[in-house]
């Protein structure tokens, strides 16, 4: 059924396609190898086999951090014996895998952030950022390729130097370019810009400009002297291209940036206690499984906590234009009609604003999500492009609708009530802002039973969040809200 998608899978070096393929790939092969989860989660398959591409990686990454989980399972049997922990879990033991698999699809980070499952607590992920090899038109090594912009001849064989600047007296200028051999009849020689000379093909520079002027095409050597000496300040540059016939190595190389990066899922621990005499009083008169409670309270509050950790992640990493450009003025304009919903429309000047700086910032990108306090929220959802989600009964931040199809509204109770951030998910595995390393989303001791008739169990969760791309994410606030 799902072998088509196992068939699609890469593996090799981690580029970006092959990473999300491998996520899918291990997802699904994760999810075959278990035979009674075909007809247990007939929801899962259906979004295993959509045609949305994110759909299918949520449920892919569902489907591992679910493994996971039943490894760890299978890990107590092995140590403690199944009818020890089954006895200690109770009803949890065979519903573990249905609490993950109904909390880990719902959390705002499979919105927000990029999820890579970890198979070990120590683990890697995989981040991508691209860089310039060599110092050369415009941008010099080192620096990130979307990030640094050239001046167009980067992936050429032509290049633009400075040769010195003037100083209104002199009048001779040598220089040696960055790369030889020089194709002979590229050579052009400037001045602010404006072409005083260029080579003959036999090794002359010859114009209007100069008075003498020769090229060395093997070596890169040029000498000129204008008939008029250039003003001070003035740029002498010198325009050529290079022969990369001859000269292979002197190619401009890009190192794609493809980094595994060292990580370790932090254990975030948490202990729940309840009386023997609660759970006998609970079972009997309301027929309630005190255990089958603890384990949706407690998967409900980690999902509610995950989703604060990221949220604050994500507004400590977002930055505001300093011209407050981006934050929204809800008072109706002095003198004019404007009803407030009329006025609210003007919400979209800022989106559309935030989707022009992320993409001027980073050379890429647009907004992918608003992160927003509820106030912040009220605005939006009475925009004329909003369309809300299915009536639910949310817990901590949830994702209210879309705005324009496309971009996902996440009311977070926790932000301050007027703030907001526009952000961008990233442009593929490696690039995202925000990148969530998963080991395991849920562990669970067995019951500890104390001779003063308190029951305890553990709880456990292990993940780590990396700030990988915070230019994707700028903020902004509404003031003179009135409800």
């Amino acid at each position: 059924m799902l072998q088509s998608l196992i068939e699609a899978g890469g593996y090799g070096l981690p580029n970006p396609a092959q990473q999300e393929n491998k996520i899918v790939t291990e997802g699904v092969k994760a999810f075959e190898s278990h035979d009674k989860w075909f007809d247990r989660y007939p929801s899962l398959v259906r979004s295993l086999e959509s045609s949305d591409a994110r759909t299918v990686k949520i449920a892919a990454t569902t489907a591992t951090v679910m493994d996971n989980t039943q490894k760890m399972l299978e890990n107590y049997y092995s140590q403690y014996g199944e009818g020890v922990v089954v006895n200690a879990l109770g009803p949890l033991a065979p519903r573990l895998i249905d609490v993950v698999r109904i909390f880990f699809p719902n959390m705002i980070a499979n919105l927000v952030a990029e999820i890579q499952p970890l198979d070990r607590q120590s683990g890697e992920i995989l981040t991508i950022k691209p860089r310039f090899t060599n110092s050369a038109s415009g941008v010099l090594a080192g620096q990130e390729v979307f990030l640094n912009k050239t001046d167009g001849f980067y992936a050429s064989d032509q290049s633009t130097e400075l040769v010195g600047t003037g100083d209104g007296s002199t009048v001779t200028f040598a220089y040696t370019t960055s790369y030889s051999p020089i194709r002979p009849g590229t050579v052009i020689v400037s001045v602010a810009n404006i072409a005083q000379c260029s080579d003959d093909g036999a090794g002359n520079l010859v114009g209007a400009g100069i008075s003498a002027g020769t090229v060395n095409y093997a070596t890169g050597a040029i000498s000129v002297t204008f008939s008029t000496a250039p003003s001070s300040s003035a740029a002498i540059t010198v325009e050529y291209r290079n022969d990369i016939e001859q000269s292979p190595d002197n190619i401009r190389q890009m190192e794609i940036g493809l980094n595994l990066v060292p990580i370790q899922a932090k254990p975030h621990p948490l202990k729940v206690v309840y009386s023997v005499q609660s759970q006998l009083a609970a079972s009997a008169q309301y027929n309630i499984d005190v255990q089958d409670t603890v384990s949706n309270l407690a998967a409900q509050f980690i999902r509610k906590e995950r989703d604060y950790v990221l949220s604050s992640r994500i507004q400590a990493a977002a930055s505001s234009p300093t011209d407050g450009s981006l934050n929204f003025d809800a008072s109706i304009p002095a003198g004019s009609n404007y009803t407030k919903n009329q006025h609210y429309q003007d919400f979209a000047i800022k989106i559309t604003h935030a989707e022009s700086l992320i993409f001027q910032n980073n050379n890429r990108g647009n907004v992918s999500f608003i992160l927003a306090g509820i106030n912040a929220c009220d605005i939006i959802s009475r925009t004329a492009a909003f369309v809300g989600e299915p009536a639910t009964v949310p817990i901590g931040a949830y994702k209210l609708g879309t705005y324009d199809g496309r971009i996902d509204i996440i009311k977070d109770p926790s932000m301050p009530p007027n703030a907001y951030v526009f952000g961008f998910r990233g442009l593929q595995t490696g690039d995202a802002a925000m990148i969530l390393a998963e080991w395991i989303p849920i562990y669970f001791t067995p019951v500890f039973q104390n001779s003063n008739l308190q029951n305890s169990q553990g709880l456990l969760s292990m993940y780590d969040l990396l700030v990988n791309n915070p230019g994707y994410y700028l903020a902004g606030t509404i003031s003179n809200y009135v409800a």
